[in-house]
């Protein structure tokens, strides 16, 4: 304000001194001085006073308030000197400052990253003090969504030197105020339990830590307010209100008690139904009318209004008629409580995809989102093919969200496509030690990326060091490999896995082609081959003698498996609905070189089913069957073992299975024990109940039930039933910054003897 106030005054004088200056002044040069961070350029490109024209004080006021129009000054002076016969005009302007870096401190409840998001003052650029206030308020504004309605915001300005500043929001959080009640009135038709269960809005309970509840969020009451209105709209209360909410402040200033009021009004009934206007030839007005969801005679529902515009709507949109207009035309019959209704369809033109542009990907390739969409440039438009490209981005796993928005095109009958997605880190890096009862010493090291260099590849590297397994792996997959639909993957590997009475030692690698029969099937090929050395011991640590012609035989396994693929999951990663079905047979055999001969059968089928409030439940089932062409049977180093953190939680790894009593040479002649020689069919099932615990940081709750076991496939199916062990358990899961680790206990239900009533997995990747 100082500033402009000498600047008007510097006018005034001027105005006053105009006598003194000679007529018709010719202006030699126009420049700028005190700019440091602003080009001169920019400034003279505003001025009208030019080199070679007349001198104007009305031009050069002009000028002046150009200038502080530009933002950037906080002070512009002029000076008109002659210098060596010559005149030169000045203009003198003095910068803001600039913003060298944007604080937040007494943040604890909300970190940076979610106030970031809000404020738009950014650094480097000008300071801008209405701007700052501006931030503040909408900082305070997000707290209060938050629930904290008592948080106070307020801003300072740091001077720094070389005219910079930092930016300071200092906030005083205060108490989270939480909802204490909620209270509907003048409800009769739907009761409190049915309206409170469906609001965002939620009293405050124990178990809000994992369901949100009781916090208050005005956007979050707003929608509810609509929300209660729209459930009697629903039901046929077409003419019922909800008067404007009255939201009371406890005494303690800690907790609020919310009231809804509603009009219901009369319930009305579905009178006549009738569709007009423009039909397709394969969907005539018969067909179309199979699509209303209302009848007529039944209670008016809002919900089957919609439903009915949006069947009628889907038609004529996947027929490329991406601008219908379709019209419900309501007739409100007061005296009779009938609403007749009426669709009238104005399908317009057809409407072909235009430009399709992929926005947000940094280090994805355009080609890895654009091999994924069902929709193409030149073709007709279709919603389908838009929700399934979506859909199918999405299932990817490696973006946070994946949005599709569409535009009018360069002509009428065009429509362009904006895929914006926001990508998330792929690329792992995990290493962790641990301590179990059973693996004692435990240590895990991998290295992978998802979507190495941005072209949708995956590459990884694990190592895995314990007393009953180590474990390296080295595994590459493309499933657009040389740019085709071929899938392909390899790994090469050494694994030792140390089973009770024995080790199964391995060296070998396994190649897979696969293609896709369209977006959810899929086959494949895989050959593997690997040397198998199978020795005793065991972590039992004890010394037996079986009678077992085919147990330390060591030998070469070459063998080729096809399988066949069902894939509908909404994320490869990390799912949380839909399918995932696979079947598979396996042959070992001389004709590939094999010395171990087997043939293997698997099949497996899960589930997700996503529940309210980020919960997620997921079913699992699993089947396997191998048999051998020889006298000697399947190899004991290729046979089911089932029990652990991949199978039946509850239970030491690979402890379940059919036994037989061998010698015990630790107890002289007469001592015998039980050894386990692993089945030759297995039949595995787990459910899982995953819930949020701390969502903004990954880590989620497990509740799970296992059953199965490994058993002999001669035995008849009440006696492998019979023969199912069964465990229950809970664990926590941290989605961390180096991959999912998992941390479970299993609690078998009816321990045998030996057996421990507890067992505690840690554990790297996802189960299921």
């Amino acid at each position: 304000m100082i500033g402009r106030f000498l600047t008007l005054l510097l006018l005034v004088l001027w105005a006053g001194l105009a006598a003194a200056e000679p007529a018709g002044l010719l202006l030699d040069e126009v420049k700028v001085q005190g700019n440091r961070r602003s080009e001169a350029d920019a400034i003279l490109g505003v001025v009208a006073s030019k080199q070679g024209a007349a001198f104007d004080r009305t031009r050069v006021r002009g000028d002046i308030r150009a200038i502080f129009r530009l933002g950037f000054y906080t002070d512009v002076q002029v000076d008109l000197s002659e210098v060596d016969g010559k005149w030169v005009l000045t203009y003198l302007v003095v910068e803001k400052p600039s913003v060298h870096a944007v604080r937040y401190e007494g943040n604890e409840e909300l970190d940076q990253d979610e106030l970031s998001e809000v404020v738009d003052i950014r650094a480097f650029g000008i300071l801008d003090l209405a701007k700052v206030n501006r931030n503040a308020e909408k900082i305070r504004d997000l707290y209060i969504e938050k629930g904290y309605f008592l948080a106070e915001v307020d801003w300072q300005i740091v001077d720094l030197p070389d005219n910079q500043v930092d930016v300071v929001f200092r906030v005083v959080e205060k108490d989270e105020v939480k909802v204490a009640k909620v209270t509907i009135v003048g409800n009769k038709a739907l009761d409190d339990a049915f309206i409170k269960e469906r609001l965002e809005t939620r009293e405050d309970s124990f178990l809000a830590f994992m369901t949100g509840a009781g916090t208050f969020n005005n956007q979050a009451f707003e929608r509810d307010q609509m929300r209660v209105a729209q459930f009697y709209y629903d039901e046929g209360y077409i003419k019922a209100r909800v008067s404007s909410p009255k939201v009371e402040l406890s005494p303690d200033r800690k907790q609020i008690h919310v009231t809804l009021t509603v009009d219901e009004g009369e319930r009305f009934k579905t009178g006549e139904l009738d569709i007009t206007g423009d039909f397709l030839p394969d969907h005539p007005k018969d067909k179309m009318m199979e699509l209303v969801a209302l009848k007529t005679g039944d209670w008016f529902s809002s919900m089957g209004l919609r439903e009915t515009i949006q069947k009628v709507g889907e038609v004529y949109k996947n027929a490329g008629y991406a601008y219908v207009n379709i019209v419900p035309n309501t007739q409100v019959l007061d005296e009779e409580k009938l609403v007749n209704l009426t669709v009238d369809i104005d399908k317009g033109e057809k409407v072909r995809f235009g430009r399709i542009t992929v926005i947000g990907n940094t280090r994805t390739r355009d080609k890895v989102i654009r091999r994924e969409l069902r929709v193409y440039e030149g073709e007709f438009y279709s919603s389908s093919a838009l929700e399934r490209s979506k859909m199918l981005v999405t299932r990817l796993g490696f973006f946070e969200t994946v949005d599709i928005q569409t535009t009018r095109g360069d002509t009428e009958d065009t429509m362009n496509v904006v895929v914006e997605v926001k990508e998330k880190p792929t690329g792992t890096f995990q290493i962790g030690a641990g301590f179990s009862s059973i693996e004692s010493f435990v240590a895990q090291a991998q290295i992978a990326q998802n979507n190495l260099f941005g072209r949708g590849q995956n590459l990884s590297l694990q190592a895995t060091l314990s007393r009953i397994r180590t474990i390296a792996n080295l595994r590459f997959a493309d499933d657009y490999f040389m740019d085709t639909r071929v899938r392909f993957a390899t790994n090469v590997y050494r694994f030792e896995t140390n089973f009770r009475d024995f080790t199964r030692s391995s060296l070998g690698g396994d190649l897979t082609l696969g293609y896709p029969l369209g977006d959810d099937w899929s086959v494949a090929a895989t050959y593997t081959l690997e040397q198998v050395d199978v020795a005793q011991g065991g972590f039992g640590g004890r010394r037996t003698n079986p009678p077992i012609y085919n147990l330390f035989n060591n030998g070469l396994t070459s063998s080729m498996r096809l399988a066949v693929f069902y894939d509908t999951r909404n994320n490869r990663l990390f799912p949380s609905s839909g399918w995932f079905v696979s079947g598979s047979v396996e042959e070992a055999t001389r004709y590939l070189a094999s010395e171990n001969e087997f043939t293997r059968f698997r099949a497996r089928a899960r589930y997700y089913y996503p529940l309210p409030y980020n919960m997620v439940l997921k079913a699992n089932a699993e089947w396997g069957l191998i048999f051998g062409p020889n006298e000697t049977g399947v190899p004991i180093f290729e046979r089911f073992f089932v029990g652990g953190p991949l199978s039946v939680r509850g239970f030491f790894r690979n402890s379940l299975g059919p036994t037989i009593q061998v010698p015990d040479t630790t107890q002289g002649d007469a001592g015998t024990t039980q050894f386990n020689v692993g089945g030759t069919e297995q039949m595995i099932g787990n459910l899982e109940f995953e819930f949020p615990i701390f969502q903004r940081v990954g880590i989620r709750g497990v509740l799970f039930t296992d059953m199965g076991n490994a058993l002999d496939r001669t035995d008849s199916l009440s006696e492998q039933l019979d023969q199912f062990r069964y465990a229950w358990g809970f664990g926590i899961r941290w989605f961390s910054p180096i991959g999912p680790l998992r941390f479970e206990w299993g609690f078998p239900f009816e321990p045998r003897e030996g057996e421990d009533s507890q067992v505690f997995d840690f554990s790297i990747g996802n189960f299921f």
